[in-house]
């Protein structure tokens, strides 16, 4: 018999001992659990898998065979993570951004280019709340990366975010302003940052139009203006070429939401309160990175000559929608 052991967040399953008959595996020869002579196919999931973690065809087979032992593929990753983001997901809760998207955006390489426009999205939280304040900085069809301070309270929030805007010429800055943020805000555009700060109030209405069925009632779409723009970034993330920074913590953000539809279909995503009623900690990077998606559509802004558009970047917005730089 094969005697397997499995090491968690990051490792891949080891072949302590083995003992059994070949079976014929995509023309190589390897051990079967049940000691049967037999051929498998890889799945084009297994594939992209064995590609990411750099698995070989011994450990994809063990990996189907404890899914089946365990009778559910979620089982699977909480009790063998294959990172430590994989920990935080409940075999009884479903994640609005999977963790396949995420795994295959992290290993993207998409080249830097310092002509894209820079837009930040910014997460504020008081200084006194456990919470986070995330910044994330994204160009084109990347996430370059995700910084988070703590401590701060809303004037040092505001003094960081008006240094970056100045330092790195920044596009566009989204601010969630559902709480703390409008503080933040309000201080940035007395400085003369309101060409550039634009506010993200959570809970109001998304800006793409609502969908409506046959019978005229609301059918479909998103719930609220959060929903709208993680549904950007998630569909980013399902269009490909979309790079993340490899953080384990911006992962387990991303992956640890959940999600539901309301009594017309709407999209609804877990509330941060409920999060921590779980035991989940806030999703502050997952909502900064989020924040980026603040354009209709998730489009970014295009550079204009200097003199237009915002006299502090040289930067305007395109018009006509999701076009431009990149749409997710």
């Amino acid at each position: 018999m094969v005697t397997t052991s499995f090491i968690r967040c990051g490792a891949k399953p080891k072949l302590a001992s083995q003992s059994l008959s070949p079976c014929s595996y995509r023309g190589r020869s390897i051990p079967n659990i049940e000691g049967v002579l037999m051929t498998i196919e890889i799945t084009n999931e297994e594939r992209k898998l064995a590609e990411l973690h750099g698995l070989d065809d011994q450990q994809i087979l063990w990996r189907r065979a404890k899914i089946s032992q365990l009778g559910n593929e979620l089982y699977f990753r909480q009790e063998y993570p294959l990172t430590a983001a994989e920990a935080f997901i409940s075999p009884l809760h479903d994640s609005f951004i999977p963790v396949e998207l995420v795994l295959r955006a992290r290993s993207e390489d998409i080249p830097h280019d310092s002509n894209v426009p820079l837009i930040l999205g910014v997460d504020p939280a008081g200084a006194g709340s456990g919470d986070r304040t995330a910044i994330a900085y994204r160009r084109g069809r990347r996430i370059e990366k995700v910084t988070v301070h703590r401590g701060l309270d809303t004037m040092e929030i505001a003094g960081l975010v008006a240094r970056i805007i100045h330092d790195d010429a920044v596009a566009r800055c989204y601010i969630d302003v559902t709480g703390l943020g409008v503080g933040v805000y309000d201080r940035l555009r007395e400085q003369g940052y309101d060409n550039i700060c634009i506010p993200v109030n959570f809970a109001s209405k998304p800006l793409e139009p609502e969908a409506f069925g046959e019978d005229g009632k609301v059918a479909g779409g998103c719930a609220n203006r959060r929903a709208e723009l993680w549904k950007n970034l998630k569909r980013a993330l399902e269009a490909g070429r979309f790079q993340l920074p490899d953080d384990n913590s911006l992962q387990a953000d991303l992956v640890s939401v959940g999600f539901k539809h309301d009594s017309s279909g709407r999209i609804l995503l877990e509330s941060k309160n409920d999060m921590k009623k779980r035991g989940i900690p806030s999703s502050d990077l997952g909502d900064a990175a989020a924040l980026c998606f603040g354009g209709t559509g998730g489009a970014v802004v295009v550079p204009m000559s200097r003199g237009y558009g915002s006299s502090r970047g040289g930067y305007w917005p395109r018009s006509g929608g999701p076009t431009g730089w990149m749409s997710s």
